[in-house]
């Protein structure tokens, strides 16, 4: 899927991320809770009531976000297991990850991304790695960036309200960005 065919829902970030008009590409995050529109989706929750069950739940996550995710019996989590060649994941410290999901979003290449408040920690859902992020390891390395992982635990209603996994970012379509961008993204905002 192309860039162009992206049509991601950008939901406010609770923390004060603001994406910007392209004309202002990159620019300070100075705003709070701005709501953009990328290519057409409409401005609403993107996903269904929170009191629904963890079946529905799953059957959303698997039709619009085109995840195949999973319960796990015993903790009723939903979870993506990482797949070799489908999907992947970076996770790295909510201050960065906010950065980041403001600059993917500027390039209209964000995917989806949770947030795990009691840990501080983001993770994007990317395409698979490529190799690109051996170049890169001292890098992710001081910037305390992981990559992959055993399985991503999505937000469900059996987390009971607590809010412990919450989307930071809510796409309303199946597009996950190629795991090179996410990290050409976190190389340039720690630059900066």
């Amino acid at each position: 899927m192309t860039p162009d065919a992206v049509t991601p829902l950008y939901r406010p970030l609770s923390t004060g991320v603001t994406a910007e008009s392209s004309s202002s590409r990159r620019g300070a995050t100075s705003g709070r809770s701005v709501r953009v529109n990328v290519a057409g989706c409409p401005l609403q929750a993107a996903m269904p009531s929170t009191d629904i069950g963890t079946a529905d739940q799953c059957g959303w996550y698997r039709r619009v976000l085109e995840l195949p995710v999973v319960v796990v019996p015993r903790t009723r989590r939903i979870v993506v297991r990482r797949i070799d060649g489908l999907l992947d994941a970076v996770v790295m410290p909510s201050p960065l990850g906010e950065k980041v999901a403001t600059w993917l979003a500027m390039d209209r290449q964000l995917g989806p991304v949770i947030e795990h408040r009691d840990t501080a920690r983001t993770t994007f859902v990317t395409g698979p790695a490529d190799g690109y992020e051996h170049t890169i390891f001292a890098t992710l390395l001081r910037l305390n960036v992981g990559l992959g992982g055993t399985h991503i635990v999505l937000p469900s209603p059996d987390d009971g309200g607590s809010g412990i996994w919450r989307w930071l970012f809510l796409p309303c379509n199946g597009f996950r960005p190629v795991m090179r961008i996410v990290l050409d993204a976190v190389v340039a905002v720690s630059a900066r």
